[in-house]
């Protein structure tokens, strides 16, 4: 892999559904050039999934960040295996050092203190912290129709809207109608889920920003990707001062430049550089939430 490659992944991460075409003329590249390193990609496992992706509310789920602390003398890996099963975890990041970082999706206090429990009963568990996100309601409540447009598209988001029509026996016309309106009233969009040990030719990392109280994070992450171009993407974080943005390096001197150009941004408070080794996911709390919400009945339009 190289940045070229990172440059096509972050194109797709904003929108996996759009075409090899549009994404080779924003990088200047041939549609071929797009589609042949996009099929290497998948092969290699870098890119696991195109996904359609949607707020944790439209499941009336609340979602949490937990930091796991590998005690000293226990494996990691055993450690983050066991993590990745626990109910409610959907996906764990690994850092080097003995940092484990899970995502939680949660209805309730309840639901998430038990989660919690579970985590930290983990044998080779030392310590955790959390915090957490509010729980919102959707802006535009998915129907059970929009559903099964997302079990379609679940793990396949590039599937082909006739193809898609064809599997909820309804026009074309109308599969694409929906998921313009879905899409530009922020419902859902579509993106990657990614395997960053894959990339064995590239030197991955996160970059923690901290803001400013009072700073968006929207207009930051736009000036942090003009003075960091090899960032490829941004991690989600519940934390509203916090951006947690994944780049990479050949050399340690670009990873030093970086974050001495983010330290004198104004806004940032502080910048910390985390070595990430893998992320592992688990699909099965949504998927399942998914395939209820959809039903079993042919959708009305």
């Amino acid at each position: 892999m190289d940045s070229v490659d990172l440059q096509i992944v972050s194109e797709l991460d904003l929108n996996s559904r759009q075409s090899f075409a549009k994404v080779a003329r924003a990088l200047g590249l041939t549609r071929r050039t797009v589609q042949r390193r996009v099929r290497k990609m998948v092969d290699s496992g870098f890119i696991r999934s195109f996904e359609v992706l949607f707020d944790l509310s439209q499941l009336g789920l609340a979602d949490a960040v937990c930091n796991v602390r590998v005690r000293s003398g226990s494996g990691v890996e055993s450690v983050r295996e066991r993590l990745v099963r626990v109910p409610g975890v959907t996906e764990v990041l690994t850092f080097v050092g003995g940092v484990l970082v899970a995502q939680i999706a949660y209805s309730d206090r309840e639901e998430l203190e038990d989660i919690l429990r579970r985590i930290g009963t983990i044998e080779g568990v030392a310590d955790i912290d959390y915090e957490t996100g509010p729980k919102t309601s959707p802006s535009v409540p998915l129907t059970q129709s929009d559903w099964k447009l997302v079990r379609s598209l679940n793990h396949d988001a590039r599937k082909e809207i006739v193809e898609i029509a064809d599997e909820l026996s309804v026009s074309p016309k109308t599969v694409q109608r929906r998921l313009r309106f879905l899409e530009k009233k922020g419902a859902l969009r579509f993106g990657l889920q990614v395997d960053v040990s894959s990339a064995e030719d590239l030197f991955p990392y996160l970059l923690l920003v901290r803001l400013q109280p009072g700073i968006s994070k929207p207009k930051m992450y736009d000036r942090v990707r003009q003075l960091v171009p090899r960032v490829w993407r941004s991690m989600k974080t519940v934390n509203p001062f916090l951006l947690t943005l994944a780049s990479h390096a050949v050399k340690l001197s670009d990873l030093e430049r970086d974050a001495e150009s983010l330290r004198m941004t104004p806004g940032v408070r502080g910048v910390s550089i985390l070595f990430n080794s893998s992320d592992l996911s688990n699909n099965d709390l949504l998927d399942e939430a998914v395939h209820r919400a959809s039903g079993p009945a042919h959708p009305s339009w």
